[in-house]
């Protein structure tokens, strides 16, 4: 026997049903994993459909012809507003963004959720690429637009990587920068139990003054 829906009941489902299609793509950042990209996964057989899928890829021959036929897209955006150099250095690929950067990007542009390239490389862990973004004239204490506002420095001691915090203090990051909520890296390393960031922090000039609520 087939049931049949009260009207109201069927009208809630076919609105949900419409809210929640699958395969519906959310837009999202290069430096984030959830969600989709905005830029597809590039078909090794075939040439990069834009300048943004080349420098995800790494191809940086693809790279440079894009900017031969049309320099403006140097600092071109995604729908959420990724430059080819966040999907570089998101991505780890050291030649492309050396290749970018020789070209005078807008290097501390900023995405849908206000993450610079240095966030993004920053969160990928790629200490070649983050010297390359500072060379670049990256804002080292830039804060991400976002409901956190963390630095790079919040970013490396999250990660627990010593050589990039000791890149970024070593280059004015500051060490007293604090989130949305207050913490500042001291604080973060404490929390998640860092003995070795928080013997770095302390060489930088750290307290050890606990946050205030």
């Amino acid at each position: 026997m087939v049931s049949i829906l009260p009207p109201r009941i069927l009208f809630l489902c076919l609105i949900l049903g419409a809210v929640t299609q699958p395969g519906a793509a959310e837009p999202q950042e290069a430096g984030k994993t959830q969600g989709k990209d905005t830029v597809e996964a590039e078909d090794p057989d075939m040439a990069p459909a834009d300048i943004f899928a080349a420098a995800k890829s790494g191809n940086l021959k693809a790279v440079r012809k894009f900017l031969d036929d049309n320099p403006s897209l140097l600092n071109a955006r995604t729908k959420v507003g990724d430059t080819a150099l966040h999907w570089a250095a998101s991505c780890k690929h050291v030649e492309v963004v050396r290749f970018l950067l020789s070209k005078s990007p807008d290097v501390n542009a900023r995405n849908i959720t206000g993450s610079t390239p240095l966030h993004v490389a920053c969160r990928a862990g790629n200490k070649a690429i983050v010297e390359l973004l500072i060379g670049g004239k990256a804002e080292v204490n830039a804060k991400a637009e976002d409901d956190e506002q963390e630095t790079a420095l919040h970013i490396a001691v999250r990660r627990n990587d010593a050589e990039l915090a000791q890149l970024l203090l070593e280059n004015k990051a500051d060490i007293q920068a604090k989130l949305q909520n207050g913490q500042t890296p001291m604080d973060l390393a404490r929390k998640n139990g860092r003995s070795n960031m928080l013997r770095l922090l302390r060489k930088f000039g750290a307290t050890d003054t606990e946050n205030e609520e």
